[in-house]
């Protein structure tokens, strides 16, 4: 399970470099360049967190207790507590994305 969270991770770090490239649309200025990469790295993060949280509702009741403890320390949620389902951090998730290496 940890592999295909990670998995994941690394496809959003890779679109995230590919994001890095400073690809400017024609006449495009500062101002909207750095506006389409914040939309862009938002869009990402919510994909990213989404499909994991879609993952793990059906694979964590079958977690053990140190795979759970890292989930939530990764990514501030994913596990169940008090018989709900706790989603992922969106802000986790962008750090995550955010700490791999290049």
């Amino acid at each position: 399970m940890m592999k295909i969270v990670f998995h994941m991770l690394e496809i959003a770090n890779e679109i995230r470099i590919m994001s890095n490239a400073q690809i400017r649309r024609l006449g495009e200025g500062e101002q909207e360049f750095a506006e389409r990469i914040e939309a862009t790295e938002k869009y990402l993060t919510e994909k990213v967190a989404n499909n994991i949280d879609k993952l793990l509702i059906e694979q964590t009741p079958r977690l053990d207790v140190k795979t759970s403890k890292e989930l939530f320390g990764l990514l501030g949620g994913g596990v169940i507590m008090n018989g709900e389902y706790v989603p992922v951090e969106h802000s986790k998730v962008f750090e995550a994305i955010m700490a791999q290496n290049d």
